[in-house]
C-alpha cells in the first residue's frame, strides 16, 4: 500500500490544489492521499475563510481520502515550528510513505541541502544566525544571510514562503529520522503573492480576494465546481476586524509583565503593543503600526493571536485528530487508528486551546449557534 500526504489550507481549496492531487495519483500511483490542514486560522495568524469544517468537505470532495487536523498552537506559528508540528503528526501516524509539497523550486538536492545545514545548525551557522538578529533583522532575513556562508544557495529559494515550508518540511524529516520520502511538485503559473486570478490556476490569496470582491467568473475559473458551490453556501465570513476590542479587552485585564510569559511573544513587540493601542482605531491599522523591519506582518498577527487564545506554553503533539474521511476509504481510518502510536479522534480534540479558537473563529463570523462546533460536529464522512 502506498500512501501520500500532504499538508495544506486549502483556504479555499482551488484548482492548483486539485492538480496537486492529480499529479499525486499519477507520478506516485498513491492508493490513499492524506491531507494534514490547519483548522479555522491560517499560517499567517489570520482567520481561514470558511471554517475547517467546510474546507474538509472540499478536499474530501475532490480525492483527498482523510483529513487531519494540525492542531491551532501549530497552525498558527512560524514555518519552522507549522512544519515541525504537521511532519510530527504525519510520523505518528506510522502508515505515510511519501510527502508531497508545493514549491517554487522543485529541485530536491537544493532543498535538502538547505535543509540539512539547518537541521544540524553548525556552530558557525548559529553564531551567524545570533549576530544578524543582534543586529536588528528580521528572523526570515537572518537566516538567508547565515546560510549563504555554507553553500551558494539562490535568494529567490529562500524568499518563497512555499520554498521556506518546503525546506522546514525536509528538515523535520531529518531530525525525526524518518522515512517518509519528499516530493516536490512545482507550483504551476500562479505565485503565492498574486492578488488577480489570471489562469484556472490561481493563488488561494487571489481567490480570496475576488470572493470578497464577488467576483465570480474569476471563481468559477479557478475552482473545482463541488469547492465553489460549498463556498457560495456559506452565508457569513470572518471579520478579523471583531477582534480588535476583544484584544482592547484583553489588555485591559492582563497585566503587561503576564504578556510576557505568552509563547513566542517577543517582549519588544509586547512594549510596542502597548505604546501604539491607544493611537489605533482598527485591528489592521494595530497591525500596520506594529509591523517593522524586526516583526514581520505575520509575526504580528501570530502574536496578537496568542495574546487573544492565551498560549502561553510551547506546542507539542499528543494526539491525531481525523476531522472526515471518504466512505470508500474508511478502511484507512481503521488502518491509521491500529498502527498510529499517539491517540486517534474523531470527535473533539484534547486540546482546549483548539476548542477555544472554534468558537472565537465563531464569533468573528457573528454565528453563536455555531458555538462549540467541536463538540457538535461528528467526523465528517462523504
Amino acid at each position: 500500500m502506498n500512501i501520500t500526504a500532504i499538508v495544506a489550507e486549502y483556504n479555499p481549496f482551488h484548482n492548483g490544489h486539485l492538480y496537486q492531487i492529480n499529479k499525486i495519483k499519477r507520478d506516485l500511483k498513491s492508493d490513499y492521499i492524506i491531507a494534514i490542514m490547519s483548522g479555522n486560522f491560517s499560517q499567517r495568524g489570520t482567520p481561514c475563510i470558511v471554517d475547517k469544517f467546510i474546507r474538509t468537505k472540499m478536499a474530501l470532495s475532490q480525492g483527498v481520502d482523510l483529513v487531519i487536523e494540525l492542531p491551532i498552537t501549530f497552525a498558527t506559528a512560524s514555518a519552522e515550528t507549522f512544519a515541525r508540528g504537521a511532519i510530527t503528526t504525519l510520523y505518528h501516524t506510522r502508515i505515510i510513505d511519501n510527502l508531497c509539497f508545493g514549491c517554487e523550486e522543485d529541485n530536491l538536492l537544493v532543498l535538502s541541502g538547505i535543509a540539512s545545514v539547518l537541521s544540524k545548525e553548525p556552530p558557525e551557522y548559529k553564531a551567524l544566525l545570533k549576530s544578524y538578529l543582534k543586529m536588528g533583522l528580521s528572523y526570515p532575513t537572518a537566516r538567508h544571510k547565515a546560510l549563504n556562508n555554507f553553500g551558494e544557495f539562490p535568494q529567490e529559494v529562500l524568499s518563497s514562503p512555499n520554498n521556506i515550508l518546503a525546506i522546514e518540511y525536509i528538515k523535520a524529516l531529518y531530525q525525526l529520522g524518518s522515512n517518509i520520502t519528499p516530493f516536490p511538485i512545482k507550483r504551476e503559473v500562479s505565485n503565492f503573492h498574486d492578488t488577480h486570478v489570471h489562469s484556472s490556476i490561481a493563488s488561494a490569496t487571489a481567490l480570496r480576494i475576488a470572493m470578497l470582491n464577488g467576483e465570480k467568473s474569476d471563481m468559477k475559473l479557478a475552482m473545482p465546481s463541488t469547492s465553489l458551490k460549498l463556498l457560495e453556501a456559506v452565508e457569513t465570513f470572518p471579520d478579523i476586524e471583531k477582534l480588535f476590542y476583544l484584544l482592547h479587552y484583553q489588555l485591559l485585564i492582563t497585566k503587561k509583565h503576564e504578556l510576557y510569559n505568552i509563547w513566542d511573544v517577543p517582549e519588544k513587540l509586547v512594549n510596542s503593543l502597548y505604546n501604539n493601542f491607544s493611537n489605533s482605531t482598527s485591528y489592521t491599522q494595530l497591525v500596520d503600526m506594529l509591523t517593522s523591519k524586526t516583526y514581520t506582518r505575520s509575526t504580528v498577527y501570530r502574536s496578537l493571536l496568542r495574546i487573544l487564545l492565551g498560549i502561553t506554553a510551547p506546542p507539542t503533539v499528543t494526539y491525531i485528530r481525523v476531522l472526515g474521511c471518504r466512505q470508500k476509504s474508511i478502511r484507512l481510518l481503521s488502518l491509521l487508528s491500529s498502527k498510529a502510536d499517539l491517540p486517534v479522534l474523531t470527535s473533539k480534540p484534547y486540546s482546549s486551546t483548539d476548542i477555544f479558537a472554534t468558537n472565537l473563529y465563531q464569533l468573528l463570523r457573528s454565528s453563536p449557534n455555531l458555538y462549540n462546533q467541536d463538540y457538535t460536529q461528528s467526523l465528517i464522512l462523504i
